[in-house]
């Protein structure tokens, strides 16, 4: 029998003296994403693709795995992303086609603007269904939302807009692990010693001659789920520890995902049951017997607002 598990993920700041090195890792790593996407998209096998990325950009098998992992993620979202749109689009269209059918009631301008949206989201919608079927999705690196801002530029040049463009397209590095490997992944090492995490990240070997082997991130604080993260990096049942490296305004992020036992949900009925109704400033909180009953109830002040 399967024990359940699920997958928790922890998350801190961390800042480095020197931020060269993870800024060109990161550089690179989203520059070979968006490659692999292409490349995927037409098809080309991965196996292949494996041989000549490791060969010609100077990275390790496991990176390369990093690379597949991370970009078949983003291209299993935009697919559910795509189906909801069609199922959207479907809605509005029966919406639509039910108003046209009253026509009689409509003005000739209404009837007219309605039968144009119905005409645009017919066409929008033929143009979903036959990506859907070719297996191609679009995917904007760097979000669709900002790369539209440069045709409405207000407080910024389009020179700013370009800088913050690229840095949104190059901030990331993403890491899987796996059971078998040191710490529960080879190429982002975690340890812990006198009470304080440390991290071995593995560069690429495009990049050893400039910053070395490895980067070493020292003093990592996380202020939930310290306790778990010590345990998966020491117990005796070895778990695949994920990393993945995200820059923002402020600084860098680290998150770490690992899977841990399901806690078993208890329930016994025939002790009753306890009913919790969230209000703006309270808790209202009520006990029942195994028969209904009503044995007691309460109210809890919790504040709310603005959560």
């Amino acid at each position: 029998m399967n024990e359940e598990t699920k997958t928790f993920t922890y998350q801190t700041r961390f800042s480095l003296s020197e931020e060269n090195a993870l800024d060109a890792y990161a550089a690179l790593f989203c520059q070979l994403e968006r490659k692999l996407f292409a490349q995927l998209m037409a098809k080309v096998n991965i196996n292949e693709l494996k041989r000549n990325y490791i060969a010609i950009y100077g990275i390790t098998a496991r990176q390369f795995n990093s690379l597949h992992y991370s970009i078949k993620g983003k291209i299993s979202s935009a697919k559910e992303c795509q189906k909801r749109n069609i199922e959207k689009i479907k809605d509005k269209i029966s919406r639509l086609e039910k108003k046209l059918k009253t026509r009689k009631k409509l003005s000739s301008a209404i009837l007219f603007n309605k039968t144009c949206s119905l005409n645009r989201l017919n066409k929008k919608l033929k143009d979903l269904e036959e990506a859907s079927k070719s297996g191609k999705v679009p995917i904007c690196f760097g979000s669709n939302k900002v790369f539209r801002e440069q045709f409405h530029l207000e407080n910024k040049t389009h020179e700013e807009w370009k800088k913050d463009w690229i840095a949104l397209r190059n901030n990331q590095i993403f890491s899987v692990g796996s059971k078998d490997e040191t710490a529960g992944n080879q190429s982002c090492v975690l340890t812990l010693k006198d009470n304080k995490f440390s991290l071995r990240l593995r560069l690429p070997n495009c990049l050893e001659k400039q910053f070395g082997k490895h980067l070493l991130i020292e003093d990592l604080q996380f202020h939930y789920g310290k306790e778990k993260i010590a345990e998966a990096i020491t117990a005796e049942t070895k778990r695949a520890m994920t990393y993945r490296f995200l820059k923002d305004q402020k600084s860098w992020r680290i998150f770490i995902s690992f899977e841990e036992l399901a806690t078993p949900i208890i329930s016994k009925k025939e002790l009753g049951m306890i009913g919790v109704d969230i209000n703006a400033n309270h808790l209202a909180v009520t006990q029942i017997d195994r028969y209904g009953n009503k044995l007691q109830s309460k109210n809890i002040s919790l504040n709310l607002y603005g959560k």
